[in-house]
């Protein structure tokens, strides 16, 4: 049960830690202080939700407008495809996942025989005293 319990609360515990940065958000055209950061934060907050809410692609779109001086409508355009690179790298993450817990299934199959196989032989081998 922990091992399902913990993922939760860290899931929930890193929605916690957004809000206030949510709340405290001032407009974009206001030159944010550290546009790189809000952008990071930005799109972790995108990606541990899944998804990225119209306000927030709004002000990520204006702060990349405000910085890059390029229209607000190129900017958006910058923003999907920078979220839908990341999905992509998401979706490709998961695969690599759903693989490797393959492969270590597989691969504990196949230990699981070869202990077997050597309890075998040693079982043999101490039975009919062999040295």
């Amino acid at each position: 049960m922990p091992d399902t319990v913990g993922p939760a609360v860290q899931s929930l515990s890193k929605s916690i830690e957004v809000l206030p940065w949510e709340l405290l958000r001032g407009a974009a055209e206001q030159r944010v202080q550290n546009p790189r950061e809000e952008l990071a934060r930005l799109l972790s907050v995108a990606a541990l939700r899944g998804q990225i809410g119209n306000g927030d692609r709004e002000f990520a779109s204006q702060i990349v407008s405000t910085e890059t001086n390029v229209s607000l409508e190129e900017a958006r355009k910058r923003i999907d495809a920078v979220i839908e690179r990341g999905q992509q790298v998401v979706e490709s993450a998961r695969k690599t996942a759903i693989v490797l817990a393959f492969l270590i299934g597989a691969i504990s199959v196949i230990a699981a025989g070869a202990a077997y196989w050597g309890a075998v032989a040693g079982g043999r081998l101490r039975d009919h005293d062999v040295r």
